[in-house]
């Protein structure tokens, strides 16, 4: 009866043995569950934020390529400005140039004429004084026609300087109009 009572014994204790080995084989799984559980949730939140900061990161990237985008922009338009700047000034300076030209040939063209024209009424006055001379040598009045002929000349040519200072001054009117139109050339170009 003792050895049957040690038996059973043994046995019990066996089988707490047993129950407290697989409760501690529990519990140590269920604590690597627990840490493969965590480590996974760990890896899950770096990978949510490594891809949260990719995503700023490509939003950085995306504005910066918008900046560079607009200064290149604005560069090449004010390229294109300072172009036209330059293209404008020189038009303006060839324009000056041309009517500059312009005004000094037409100037030299009516102070030749106006010469032209004093030398030929000179002359007409000399030859008419000359024949008057001839004609009324001997006459008493020969005096007087001389001083007619020389007041006819005298009239002649200030005829000849009234019509080479309308000359002039048209020329001059001339010039200054043009030095107007290439000094404002946009506000001619509007109208």
């Amino acid at each position: 009866a003792g050895r049957v009572l040690d038996a059973i014994a043994k046995e019990e204790k066996e089988k707490a043995e047993k129950n407290r080995l697989a409760e501690i084989e529990a519990k140590q799984k269920a604590k690597d569950e627990s840490e493969a559980k965590k480590k996974e949730e760990e890896e899950a939140a770096h990978k949510k934020h490594d891809k949260e900061a990719a995503k700023v990161k490509a939003e950085e990237e995306l504005e910066e390529a918008r900046l560079q985008m607009e200064v290149k922009k604005k560069t090449r338009l004010r390229a294109i400005e300072e172009a036209e700047a330059v293209a404008a000034k020189k038009k303006a300076e060839e324009e000056a140039t041309d009517a500059k030209k312009i005004e000094e040939e037409a100037a030299a063209a009516a102070q030749k004429k106006a010469e032209e024209e004093a030398i030929a009424a000179k002359q007409k006055a000399d030859d008419e004084a000359a024949v008057t001379a001839t004609r009324f040598r001997l006459d008493r009045k020969w005096f007087l026609s001389q001083v007619q002929a020389e007041e006819e000349a005298a009239t002649a040519k200030q005829k000849v300087d009234e019509k080479a200072a309308a000359a002039k001054k048209k020329v001059d009117e001339e010039a200054a109009s043009a030095r107007r139109k290439v000094r404002f050339p946009t506000a001619e170009s509007e109208k």
